[in-house]
């Protein structure tokens, strides 16, 4: 677990390549001897809990309810483990250390916060820290390790001592179900804007705050892989510039087609996928999150109800 820095071996010919391919062949020996010094422990731990859970399986032995499903998260930490060992994998990166401090500060707010007011009460909040640790279970197996291995031995060459792992690929699909969620939205704040001005900017209003956190949702997850700036930048900016797009250039054509057929055809298509989205969408995900409403999400869309109508009326 170490890098050859550099070699500097003198002579020429034949037996300067016979020397560096010695010391080569010398130095990925001694690598592998010390890697298998710390990956004999691993074994050992994966061999004792195997045969543990194997007891399990034991006809004349009553099997507990919970002794499976710990063995069976036991074992799956100490193939990881024993994986990491086999690549070389070093510390954590910065930015994966920081949001795993953070996931593990939320959980244990969450545990510590449990309160034994009733059954229920208790139910929901586990199933809440659940939630948090399974996401901190889902980040930590994804996380980047530095890695170090043997780079090839080149007299007078000083060596990189590691170096980060490859960049991830840019999430094309996500991309683009984001950016055509922001053309249909400018799509319709454009033809609002083309019947009444009052209504476009109600329409421009609600939609900032539903593309804000889309945005922020959009933007976490392209960060989960480290890129370039000028290409982060670049795939956070495409879902913003399809909106602006398709809103200037729905206000500009339902210009010259407000008295056509197709401009109909634009206004019907805008009040389906409004309706589609209250009542295909949003309903059905009110209906099956209805046993965890608060009093404070009703309040909530009332209180946008009363927002809205007095926008409507102060810009009419």
């Amino acid at each position: 677990m170490f890098v050859l820095k550099s070699v500097d071996l003198e002579g020429e010919g034949d037996v300067d390549g016979k020397m560096r391919k010695a010391v080569e062949d010398y130095a990925i020996g001694a690598r592998d001897a010390s890697e298998m010094i710390l990956l004999k422990p691993h074994l050992e731990h994966l061999r004792s809990e195997t045969m543990r859970i194997k007891e399990l399986t034991c006809a004349d032995l009553q099997v507990d309810r919970d002794a499976p499903d710990e063995s069976v998260h036991r074992l799956d930490f100490l193939f990881d483990s024993a994986i990491r060992a086999c690549s070389g994998a070093g510390p954590l990166e910065e930015a994966d250390a920081q949001r795993i401090r953070a996931q593990i500060s939320e959980l244990a707010e969450n545990v510590m916060n449990l309160d034994p007011i009733s059954v229920p009460s208790v139910y929901k909040q586990l199933s809440q820290a659940s939630t948090t640790l399974h996401d901190l279970h889902s980040s930590s197996e994804k996380l980047r390790f530095r890695k170090r291995s043997i780079a090839k031995v080149v007299p007078g060459q000083a060596m990189e001592p590691w170096s980060a792992s490859p960049s991830g690929r840019i999430p094309w699909g996500l991309i683009l179900a984001v950016s055509v969620d922001a053309a249909v939205d400018g799509l319709l704040i454009g033809l609002a804007a083309s019947v009444a001005l009052g209504s476009g900017l109600i329409m421009a209003c609600a939609t900032t705050i539903e593309m804000f956190f889309l945005g922020c949702s959009f933007c976490c997850k392209v960060l989960e892989r480290r890129r370039p700036l000028y290409v982060t930048v670049s795939v956070c900016a495409i879902p913003p510039a399809s909106l602006l797009i398709c809103t200037v250039a729905t206000g500009a054509a339902s210009v010259s087609l407000k008295d056509s057929v197709a401009f109909s055809g634009l206004i019907a298509f805008s009040m389906v996928a409004l309706l589609f989205l209250v009542f295909q969408e949003l309903v059905v995900e009110a209906a099956e999150k209805d046993k965890e409403a608060t009093w404070h999400v009703s309040i909530c869309l009332y209180l946008g109800l009363v927002v809205s109508i007095i926008l409507h009326m102060a810009l009419a």
